[in-house]
C-alpha cells in the first residue's frame, strides 16, 4: 500500500476568537495490488492537498445530554458531518466518475456518532430526490468480535438512519402512498389576540380570528357590517392614524411609546464623525501611546485600542472605509458573582460592575438563535409578550410598577418604573495574570484591563457597558457585562475614532 501525506485544508471560521489550526495533516493509503489507471491515483487530492472544508459547528454536534452543550471531549471525538460530507467530495475531484458509479465507503471504527454513516445518508437522499441521478453511494460497516460500544453503535445508526429516511424522503415519495396524516406549515403566523381593530374608519375582525371561527365567522362578521353601517368612526380613525406605532394593516399593534426626556435609546442611528474626536491613523500613531490592542468581537475589520489615561479608541487600518451597526466591542474576562447591597455596589462600581437598572430604557443584551440583540427593558416586555405570551415580566433584584399617563390614569403599555430591591448582583472580574501580553489578548478579556478602574470606560450615548441576560420562564436573570457601541458608524480607511 502507497502511503501520502494530505493536508486537510479547512475554511477560515466567521468568529475572531477562533484559535484552531487552519490545516491537518491526513494520511491516505492506495492500495499497489491496482493499476495505474487506479482512479483514486489521478484525484487531486493525492498531489497533497484537500479542501478547504467545513470545520464543525457546536449546533451540528452530537451530545450525551441534549439539556446541554457539548463537552469539550465529545467536541474532539466529533468533527462534523457537513465537513465529513466535503471530505468525501473532495476526494473524487480530479476523478470525474461517470453518473450511476458506485462508491462504497467503508467504516472500520464505528462509534456511536455515526458521522459517516450520517453524511452516506444525505448523499443518499440527495440521489432519491434526484430520482436516481448522480453517484450511488453505499455505506458498509464492520465490527470486531466484542466490540459492545461498536454494536450499539450499529443498532444506533441503524435507527438514526430509518427515521431521517422517513421524516426527509419517503413521505414525499410518489411511492409512499396516502398519507396516513396531516401536514402543516410549522411556521404558519399566529393569531392576534385582538378581537376586532379599526383600519380605515371602520371596525374589522383579523383573517386569523376568521378562519379559527370556521362556521360561525360568517355570522360574526355580518354583525360587524351591520354596526359599521349604523356608527360613524371617522374620529376612531383620526385617532388611529396619530399612531405612529400602527401599521397600515387589519390589525393595530400594541408598544411601548417613548416622550422626550425618557432617555430612550436608538442604537440603529448613525452617528456623524463631525462631534467627535477623529485621527487620521499617522497622527493617532504620532499622539496616542498603544497599551492595548485587539481586533473587535463584534466586527473584524476594526481594532480596540487602549491609550494613556484609559482612552479608548476604534482604528481602521484599511485602505476602505468600514460601516458597522452596534456591535459587542470586549468582554471583561471570568468573575466572580456576589450580593451587594444597591448603595454599596453604586460606591464600589469602578472594582466589580453592579446589575443596577434606573429607568425602563436601559438597555439589555438578550441572547437568541440568531445572535444577540439590544432591548430596553419596555422593548422587552413587548418583544416577550408579542413573541412568547408573556405577560408578566421581572426581572432579578429590581421590581416594576406599571406606569400610567397623568390624569387619565389609563396605562402606559410595556412601560415602568423600575426600582431596585435592596442587594443586586455585581460582576468581580479576575484581574490578568502579571504575565499577560495586552497587545495579544482576546477579546473576551480585554475589559480585565481596567479592573479597579471600570469608571474611566465610557458611558454614553455612543458607547457602554451593557448586561447580557438570560430568560427563566418570565424573569430576566443577569448573566455577565459586555462593553458595546450602541449606534452605527462610518470610519474612514486609515482612521481612529475615539470611543467616548
Amino acid at each position: 500500500m502507497d502511503l501520502h501525506e494530505i493536508h486537510c485544508l479547512f475554511k477560515d471560521s466567521a468568529h475572531a476568537g477562533d484559535r484552531r489550526r487552519k490545516s491537518q495533516l491526513c494520511i491516505a493509503g492506495v492500495s499497489q495490488i491496482h493499476n495505474k489507471q487506479f482512479g483514486f491515483k489521478n484525484g487531486t487530492a493525492l498531489l497533497g492537498t484537500l479542501g478547504p472544508v467545513a470545520r464543525a459547528r457546536v449546533n451540528q454536534l452530537w451530545t450525551d445530554n441534549p439539556e446541554s452543550a457539548p463537552s469539550p471531549s465529545v467536541r474532539v471525538a466529533q468533527r462534523g458531518v457537513p465537513g465529513t460530507k466535503e471530505m468525501l467530495q473532495k476526494l473524487l475531484e480530479g476523478l470525474d466518475p461517470p453518473p450511476d458509479t458506485k462508491i462504497f465507503v467503508v467504516d472500520l471504527t464505528l462509534n456511536r456518532w455515526n458521522e459517516w454513516g450520517r453524511c452516506l445518508w444525505e448523499l443518499q437522499r440527495d440521489r432519491l430526490k434526484s430520482e436516481g441521478q448522480g453517484l450511488d453511494w453505499k455505506f458498509v460497516s464492520y465490527v470486531m468480535k466484542g466490540d459492545d460500544e461498536a454494536t450499539s453503535g450499529i443498532d444506533q445508526a441503524i435507527s438514526w438512519i430509518e427515521g431521517r429516511s422517513f421524516s426527509e424522503w419517503w413521505d414525499d415519495c410518489p411511492e409512499a402512498g396516502p398519507k396516513t396524516r396531516s401536514k402543516s406549515d410549522f411556521c404558519e403566523q399566529k393569531p392576534t389576540l385582538d378581537i376586532l381593530v379599526v383600519s380605515g374608519g371602520k371596525l374589522k375582525i383579523p383573517t386569523a380570528v376568521l378562519d379559527s371561527l370556521q362556521g360561525q365567522g360568517e355570522s360574526l362578521q355580518m354583525e360587524v357590517e351591520q354596526w359599521n353601517s349604523n356608527h360613524d368612526l371617522k374620529l376612531l380613525a383620526t385617532i388611529t392614524s396619530q399612531n405612529t406605532r400602527a401599521k397600515e394593516d387589519d390589525r393595530t399593534l400594541c408598544a411601548p411609546v417613548f416622550a422626550e426626556g425618557d432617555n430612550h435609546l436608538n442604537f440603529k442611528r448613525l452617528v456623524s464623525l463631525e462631534s467627535l474626536t477623529v485621527m487620521t491613523q499617522g497622527e493617532f500613531e504620532a499622539h496616542v501611546v498603544r497599551l492595548g490592542c485587539i481586533r473587535a468581537m463584534g466586527c473584524a475589520d476594526l481594532f480596540v485600542v487602549a491609550g494613556d489615561n484609559f482612552q479608548l479608541w476604534l482604528l481602521n487600518p484599511a485602505a476602505n472605509e468600514v460601516t458597522c451597526d452596534a456591535f459587542e466591542i470586549f468582554g471583561f474576562n471570568v468573575a466572580s458573582y456576589t450580593e451587594k447591597a444597591a448603595g454599596i455596589a453604586r460606591a464600589e462600581s469602578k472594582e466589580a460592575i453592579p446589575f443596577l437598572l434606573e429607568r425602563d430604557t436601559d438597555l439589555l443584551c438578550l441572547p437568541g438563535p440568531t445572535g444577540k440583540s439590544l432591548f430596553c427593558t419596555a422593548e422587552l416586555a413587548c418583544f416577550l409578550a408579542q413573541k412568547q405570551g408573556i405577560t408578566e415580566l421581572s426581572i432579578a433584584d429590581h421590581a416594576l410598577t406599571p406606569l400610567v399617563e397623568d390624569g387619565t390614569g389609563a396605562p402606559r403599555p410595556f412601560r415602568y418604573k423600575v426600582t431596585c430591591q435592596g442587594k443586586v448582583t455585581c460582576f468581580e472580574p479576575k484581574p490578568l495574570a502579571p504575565s499577560a501580553d495586552l497587545m495579544d489578548l482576546r477579546g473576551s478579556m480585554f475589559g480585565a484591563y481596567y479592573l479597579r478602574n471600570f469608571d474611566k470606560l465610557p458611558a454614553s450615548s455612543m458607547c457602554r457597558t451593557l448586561w447580557e441576560v438570560s430568560m427563566d420562564h418570565c424573569t430576566v436573570r443577569p448573566l455577565k457585562p459586555k462593553f458595546w457601541l450602541t449606534c452605527s458608524v462610518k470610519i474612514p480607511p486609515q482612521t481612529a475614532l475615539k470611543l467616548g
